[in-house]
C-alpha cells in the first residue's frame, strides 16, 4: 500500500482512528495512575525535586529511545510491530508500579514503563503521517482521542477516590486496563512506501540527514522543553497550596483539577490541529507557548492561584496550551522531515525534547526546593515566552 492510500472515515485514515482508539484505552489506564502518582510519590518521603525527577526521568526514558526506534522502523520498512511492542512493554511494567517501596524504586519502574512509549511513539507517529489525509487533522484527532481517554481515566480515578479506594488499588486497576489497548492494534495496516523511496533505494539512504528547518525547530522545541516541566509539579502545587472548596480534601480536588485539564486538552486538540492546517503550524505552536507562559505566570501569584476558582482557570489554560502544542509539534516535525527517514527524524525530535524534559523537571524542582515555588513557575514562564519569539524568528 503506497503512502496516502487506504480506507478513510470522516476524511481521515482508518489507521488513524484505530491508533487513536489504542491511545484512548492506554490513556484511560495511564490517567487512572497519573493524577494519584504525585501523592503516591510524596507519601514515599519525596521532595519537590524528587517529584520532578520521577516525572523527568520517565520523560527521558521514553524520548531517548524514539530516535533508535524510528530509525529501525525506517530501516525495516515496518512500523506496526514496534508500535505493538511499545504498548506491551508499558502494560506489563505498570503492574509493578503500585508495589514500589521508595521513590527511587518508582522512578526506575516508571522509567521502564515510559520506555514502552519510547519504543512505540516515533513508529506510530510515522504511521499516522504516512496513512494519508491532512496531517494537522490526523494528529489533532489522534491527540483528541488520546486525551479523551485521559479524561475518562482521571474521572475514574476521581470517582474511585470518592468511593474510598486506596491509591494503590486505583493504580492496580489502571494497570489492568492497559492490556485492553493491544486489541485495536490487530487490524491496523502497514503503510508501505512506493518503490524508489524505501530504505534500500539509491534515491534515499536509510538515515538521511535532517533538513536545516527541522534542526531549527528541534532546537526551539527543546528550549521550550526546558520550560515544560512535568505535570506532576502542577498537581503537587494543588496538593500543597490550593484551598479545596465544598469540603473536599486536597487529593480529591487536585485530581478534579487534573480532570479539568484533560477535558480542555481533549476538547481543543482536534480544533488545534485543524487550525494548524488553515493558518500554519508555527503560529499555532507559538500561541501554545504563550498560553503556557501565561499559565505559569498565573501560578507565580500564590495568593491568587491558591484560590479554587483561579486554580481551575489556570488548569484550563494548561490544558489549552497542551492542545495547541502537542499534536501540532508532531505534525510540524512530520512536515519538515524527509519522507524516507520520517521515523528517524521524529525520533530525533522526541529524543531532544526528552532530554530537555528531564532537565526541566530537575531544574524546576530544585528551584522550588531552594528558592520557592514562585520562582520555579517564573522560570518556566520566561523561558516559554522566549521560545515563542525564537520560533517565529528562526523557523520556516
Amino acid at each position: 500500500m503506497a503512502e496516502g492510500q487506504g480506507k478513510f472515515v470522516m476524511g481521515v485514515s482508518l489507521n488513524v482512528i484505530l491508533l487513536g482508539l489504542v491511545s484512548f484505552i492506554t490513556d484511560v489506564s495511564s490517567e487512572m495512575i497519573h493524577p494519584v502518582l504525585p501523592k503516591f510519590v510524596e507519601t514515599l518521603w519525596a521532595s519537590a525535586l524528587a517529584v520532578g525527577l520521577v516525572g523527568g526521568v520517565g520523560d527521558l526514558a521514553q524520548n531517548i529511545l524514539k530516535a533508535p526506534a524510528g530509525y529501525i522502523s525506517d530501516r525495516i520498512g515496518r512500523r506496526k510491530a514496534l508500535t505493538a511492542a511499545g504498548y506491551a512493554i508499558s502494560a506489563v511494567s505498570k503492574m509493578a508500579m503500585p508495589f514500589s517501596a521508595s521513590w527511587p524504586q518508582i522512578m526506575a519502574i516508571r522509567a521502564i514503563e515510559r520506555t514502552g512509549k519510547g519504543v512505540r511513539t516515533a513508529p506510530r507517529d510515522a504511521l499516522i503521517a504516512e496513512s494519508g489525509g491532512k496531517r494537522g487533522k490526523a494528529f489533532g484527532l489522534h491527540r483528541a482521542l488520546d486525551t479523551s481517554g485521559a479524561v475518562i481515566g482521571s474521572v475514574a480515578a476521581l470517582l474511585l477516590l470518592l468511593y474510598g479506594w486506596s491509591i494503590r488499588d486505583i493504580m492496580i486497576l489502571g494497570a489492568l486496563v492497559a492490556f485492553l489497548a493491544l486489541v485495536p492494534l490487530v487490524p491496523v495496516k502497514e503503510v508501505l512506501r512506493p518503490k524508489g523511496t524505501g530504505t534500500r533505494g539509491r534515491e534515499e539512504k536509510p538515515r538521511p540527514g535532517l533538513p536545516r528547518d527541522l534542526k531549527a525547530f528541534v532546537l526551539v522545541a527543546s528550549l521550550f522543553g526546558l520550560a515544560n516541566m512535568t505535570y506532576m509539579l502542577f498537581v503537587l502545587y494543588a496538593l500543597r497550596f490550593v484551598s479545596p472548596p465544598l469540603g473536599l480534601d486536597r487529593l480529591t480536588f487536585a485530581v478534579l483539577l487534573y480532570v479539568l485539564f484533560n477535558v480542555v486538552y481533549a476538547l481543543l486538540s482536534l480544533p488545534g490541529g485543524i487550525l494548524s492546517d488553515l493558518i500554519g503550524r508555527k503560529k499555532v505552536i507559538a500561541l501554545g507557548y504563550v498560553v503556557f507562559a501565561l499559565t505559569c505566570l498565573g501560578f507565580t501569584a500564590k495568593s491568587v492561584a491558591s484560590l479554587a476558582p483561579a486554580a481551575m482557570a489556570f488548569f484550563c489554560l494548561y490544558g489549552a496550551s497542551k492542545a495547541l502544542i502537542d499534536g501540532t509539534q508532531r505534525a510540524y516535525a512530520s512536515d519538515l522531515a524527509p519522507a524516507g527517514g520520517r521515523g528517524y527524524a521524529l525520533g530525533i525530535f522526541h529524543t531532544s525534547i526528552g532530554f530537555a524534559s528531564l532537565a526541566s523537571g530537575a531544574i524546576a524542582g530544585l528551584i522550588w526546593d531552594l528558592v520557592g515555588v514562585t520562582w520555579a513557575f517564573l522560570y518556566a514562564a520566561v523561558l516559554s515566552a522566549i521560545s515563542a519569539v525564537l520560533l517565529m524568528a528562526l523557523c520556516k
